[in-house]
């Protein structure tokens, strides 16, 4: 710290000349030598020019800095002097005394000038704050001479004076520490040890009390040395009012250090209640009278006062010490009692200091009841505590606290400690904001918030805050008023953490329901403006926006309408293309964390899940709408991070699976899908993880059971609202099925003991549908139930009486074996190989096997259009094992060919068998006696079905043609086999295209132009010499297939088409 100021200013210049006069009118004396009774003339030289040097000072802050300067540099100088100064003394200290230079200006003096200056300055708080920067031992010392000092000829002015250093000492707090004290500490601790005893002959020198112990070295102490010397100084205090403080200071002394850190703590709302009663009685008291009457400078007092009152001492007693100070304080209450009592109840008007020692009498007497239940304490100091104890209780009897003056006093106390950030600001905020009243009655409340908005930045405090804006709406306040507190809500609650931001949705969506503020509050009026700019800069920068700053966005507005603001989001997702994973993220951001924490009616998953039927699910107009809409859904059914999901795959099944199994089908196919979604959630997970676990699988397995049973009706007309399932569900259906079934046979297997009983009722419950249907719960019967089918399966197959039971079902009559063996070949794959390892067939047999494969054709035609894609899959490899066996006999007829090709068409054969098998499918599928069968969705569908297939046979061919390119011997002849087999194919699919009612043959045609595609590829890779001859023979042909088209577009395309070859 830098002194030279301190010299060369005219403040100092100014008190050096006061003390010149004091020295000169003392004369021959020295200052050094100056008595206490002398100081009232003497010193009045030093306290003028104080005071004359203070009239430059304008800040009062900066006034204070200097009185404490000074008391500092007289205090250094009193510390410093030695009688015995030499020459070299003096010349070694210039080097090293920081003070010296302001030493030279002052004269040597002694304690007395040190110590009735600080108490004609009034200055005990800054003597404290020096003497506490002295270490422990030192500061004891330093009081002992203070001690001394006031016990020589006592005043009124020394009662004063030392009990106001009292209240000082125990307002102290280490953290008050500033640069003066750190320097003088460090300059007065060089000097301490040289300093003599001034005061050896003072008439009334202050001693240890040698009965009470308290005092002997090493165990003095700094509450001793008060309790003592207040002890001695009792025959001069005869004013009530230094009689109260005296006992106000005991009884708070005695009390703090009584406490631990953690034993007493003022609750947030008594502590304002003493302030403001602090400063209502110093309002009330003449001696603090003030045009002001709640100022900072008011209050940061009242705060020193109530927190060291009320907070554990710096200092702990011996228990010597703590009974020497329970004696002094019941002696003296014995002593005053009376007069005290009486003065009490005969005056009107609480004084402070009356006040102050009631309410340390109140503390102190119920700390005093549990210290005496204090294992460690002998009988006589137990004895002692209970006499303190009931004295305090006797006197207290009739005596009331001062009435607090008005909620004003109390709610300004509030505003200042908030905008000055005092000591438990952040507690005090918390009752502001939580405060209805003040906020209904003045303007101040909201004000005060406003220019406070970033302390008031936390989660409760915001939830107060909301609860303030509530509050304000029910009593019906001004539109301008709740904008203002709504505005500065919402302002708060947009800089909270995402964390905190989620907690407070979630408490408003439980509390106030779907409307959020609004339920009281009414929509603002710009509220769909905010709301369509929140979402606007999230689905327009996507790329640029991290999740944090797009959940901010969001979080306002779904603040004020929870239910609005995600319908907003759920319609966006689901129209704007792209955004749904960003919009679920948000989501999941602001609100996963504290899912489960919603315990009203209107949980998060509810609300959302109104939210997603209202603006998403009654709304998808278009496929990419639907795909959208599912990946919305499956990313609120994930967890976020290490919280639960938004919505609970359980309750979306509940929602939107369960309501749509029913007998019209409405919504099926999306209603399956989201069940797949909500599936695939638990992949990976152990079973008493998955959200199956929660609910029975066996009613879910029956209703799916149901639907699959009434695909029997795909093709019948639908009347009403009742409308037939569409077969392109059915793949979807029976891979939901299988899921479900895996997830039920292990739930049957967790659960042994409920096992058969579900089994049974499943079992009981299916007894009805189609044997088909019953056949694909086989993994879950498997050891409880025979798999179930037509008696006739068993003429054509050879199967396990262990495992396979028979039928008799009328529609499966004679000859309907292979029907039956084909429809379990698409029931799933293991059934599949299990039918072809089983089928009964004599191969040596030529009549068996034409037999074999005509009934083959006949079934096949009466399975193929109630095939789902993967099961016409499942059949089309079923022909082609059985080809490759050759059980199935499939000859190929010339009808396509006008001039026999020489060529090696046996590596094509299957491919070619299975196209001509196909095209005799549909020869008898549109005969007359069964073009009745299917409606015209029906004749494109099984349209789309053998597409696919020849479109599989085109990839093998092109496979198979890869392959030989490696040999260049034959390269010409594969290609030329490869075009050939493409003609026919072509063929068979015009042929099959001219069979088909109009209006069915769209996939027909896409196949036939793939078809010549491929053709035309292949022609690229023919070397052979007469290639050219031979394309414009094939060209030619190709056209005269192609005329037989009956759609002219479609002809005209087709032949165009060739004739670019």
């Amino acid at each position: 710290m830098n002194f030279g100021p301190w010299i060369s200013c005219e403040r100092m210049a100014v008190l050096h000349g006061g003390f010149l006069l004091a020295e000169k009118q003392y004369h021959p004396k020295t200052l050094a030598a100056l008595n206490k009774s002398e100081w009232g003339t003497i010193g009045q030289h030093v306290i003028r020019a104080f005071e004359e040097s203070c009239k430059i000072i304008s800040d009062p802050g900066e006034k204070t800095q200097w009185k404490k300067k000074v008391i500092a540099f007289i205090w250094a100088k009193v510390l410093s002097f030695k009688p015995d100064t030499s020459g070299n003394d003096v010349d070694h200290k210039w080097k090293s005394d920081i003070f010296f230079s302001v030493h030279t200006m002052i004269p040597n003096v002694n304690y007395v000038t040190l110590l009735e200056l600080v108490k004609s300055l009034q200055a005990s708080e800054l003597f404290v704050q020096l003497l506490m920067a002295l270490p422990p031992e030192r500061s004891v010392s330093e009081l002992k001479t203070f001690a001394d000092h006031a016990l020589n000829e006592v005043s009124l002015t020394d009662i004063d004076f030392f009990l106001d250093l009292w209240q000082e000492i125990m307002k102290y707090k280490k953290e008050q520490q500033d640069e003066i004290d750190s320097v003088f500490a460090a300059e007065a601790c060089r000097f301490l040890s040289d300093v003599g005893d001034e005061f050896s002959q003072s008439p009334k020198r202050f001693k240890p009390n040698n009965e009470s112990g308290v005092l002997d070295s090493p165990g003095i102490c700094i509450p001793g040395i008060l309790f003592d010397c207040l002890q001695m100084m009792v025959s001069s205090i005869v004013s009530l009012k230094f009689k109260c403080c005296a006992l106000a200071n005991l009884a708070q002394m005695l009390f703090t250090t009584m406490l631990s850190e953690t034993d007493y703590y003022l609750p947030i709302d008594l502590y304002l209640q003493k302030l403001a009663i602090v400063i209502s009685v110093w309002n009330a008291s003449s001696e603090q009278q003030s045009d002001e009457k709640c100022s900072v400078a008011k209050v940061k007092e009242a705060e020193k006062v109530v927190r060291s009152a009320h907070t554990a001492s710096n200092y702990k007693l011996s228990n010597t010490t703590r009974i020497f100070g329970l004696q002094v304080f019941s002696e003296l209450l014995h002593s005053w009692s009376l007069e005290l009592k009486e003065a009490t109840d005969l005056t009107a008007e609480y004084t402070y200091q009356r006040y102050r020692m009631i309410d340390c009498f109140v503390c102190f007497n119920k700390i005093l009841s549990s210290y005496r239940s204090f294992p460690d304490l002998s009988e006589a100091d137990k004895e002692c505590a209970a006499d303190v104890c009931q004295t305090i209780t006797d006197f207290l009897e009739n005596l009331s606290f001062p009435i607090l003056e008005g909620k004003a006093i109390l709610f300004a106390v509030a505003v200042i400690i908030i905008d000055e950030r005092m000591d438990r600001y952040k507690e005090v905020c918390s009752v502001f904001a939580s405060a209805s009243s003040w906020a209904s009655s003045t303007e101040e409340w909201i004000s005060c918030i406003e220019r406070n908005k970033v302390i008031f930045t936390e989660q409760n405090l915001v939830l107060k805050l909301i609860a303030a804006v509530m509050s304000e709406a029910c009593l019906g306040s001004s539109n301008d008023k709740l904008k203002r507190i709504m505005a500065v809500t919402l302002d708060c609650f947009s800089e909270l953490s995402v964390v905190d931001q989620n907690s407070i949705l979630v408490h408003i969506i439980s509390a106030y329901g779907p409307k959020g503020l609004c339920t009281r509050t009414g929509i603002p009026e710009d509220f769909q403006k905010e709301l369509n700019l929140s979402f606007n800069c999230i689905t327009q920068s996507e790329g640029d926006l991290t999740i944090t700053k797009a959940a901010s966005s969001v979080a306002r507005v779904l603040l004020l309408h929870p239910e609005a603001t995600l319908q907003k989001a759920c319609h966006l997702a689901v129209v704007n293309l792209g955004a749904q994973k960003l919009l679920a993220e948000i989501l999941k951001n602001l609100l996963a964390p504290s899912a489960k924490e919603c315990s009203s009616s209107v949980t998060l998953g509810s609300l959302l899940i109104g939210c997603l039927k209202e603006a998403a699910w009654e709304k998808l107009t278009s496929d990419i709408e639907v795909t959208q809409f599912l990946d919305f859904l499956s990313s609120l059914m994930q967890p976020y991070e290490s919280s639960c999901p938004l919505l609970c795959p359980n309750d979306v099944v509940k929602h939107f699976v369960l309501p749509h199994l029913m007998e019209n089908y409405s919504n099926l196919e999306l209603s399956l899908q989201i069940l797949k979604r909500a599936l695939h959630q638990d992949s990976g997970k152990q079973l008493t993880e998955q959200w199956i676990i929660n609910t029975s699988p066996f009613p879910l397995v029956f209703s799916l059971c149901c639907l699959l049973d009434g695909f029997i009706k795909c093709w019948q007309e639908g009347s009403g609202e009742v409308h037939p399932p569409s077969i392109e569900t059915r793949d979807l259906l029976i891979y939901v099925l299988e899921q479900i079934c895996s997830l039920a046979e292990q739930v049957a297997a967790a659960f042994p003991e409920t096992r058969s009983r579900s089994l049974l009722w499943l079992h009981r419950k299916t007894e009805n549908l189609d044997w088909t249907v019953r056949l694909r719960l086989r993994s879950i019967y498997c050891g409880y139930f025979k798999n179930e089918v037509p008696s006739t399966l068993f003429e054509v197959c050879k199967l396990s009486d262990y495992e396979w039971s028979p039928l008799n079902i009328s529609e499966y009559g004679q000859g309907t074996g292979l029907l039956a063996w084909m429809e379990c070949c698409c029931s799933s794959a293991d059934v599949m190989e299990e039918m072809i390892s089983s089928l009964n067939v004599d191969q040596k047999n030529p009549d068996e096997i034409n037999m074999f494969s005509k009934g083959f054709l006949i079934a096949l035609v009466q399975v193929m259009p109630w095939c789902s894609q993967n099961e016409w899959k499942r059949l089309a490899y079923v022909v082609k094992k059985l080809l490759q066996k050759e059980y199935l006999h499939v000859p190929y007829t010339l009808e396509y060919v006008t001039v026999m090709p020489l060529l090696n068409l046996r590596p094509f054969a299957c491919e070619l068998q299975f196209s001509v098998l196909l095209l005799r499918a549909f020869q008898f599928l549109c005969s007359k006696s069964c073009s009745d069968w299917l409606p015209v969705q029906g004749w494109t569908y099984v349209a789309k079905l053998y597409s696919n297939s020849i479109s599989d046979v085109l990839e093998s061919v092109k496979s198979k043609c890869t392959l030989q390119e490696t040999n260049e011997d034959q390269n010409a002849n594969m290609a030329q086999e490869c075009i050939f087999v493409f003609i026919q194919l072509f063929c068979h699919v015009l042929h099959i295209t001219v069979m088909m009612p109009e209006g069915t043959t769209e996939p027909l045609y896409v196949l036939a132009l793939k078809v010549l595609s491929q053709y035309e590829a292949q022609c690229m890779m023919d070397n052979s010499a007469i290639q050219s001859l031979t394309r414009a023979n094939e060209k030619y042909f190709l056209q005269s297939i192609a005329e037989h088209m009956k759609n002219e577009e479609q002809r005209t395309t087709l032949l165009q088409k060739i004739s670019k070859f």
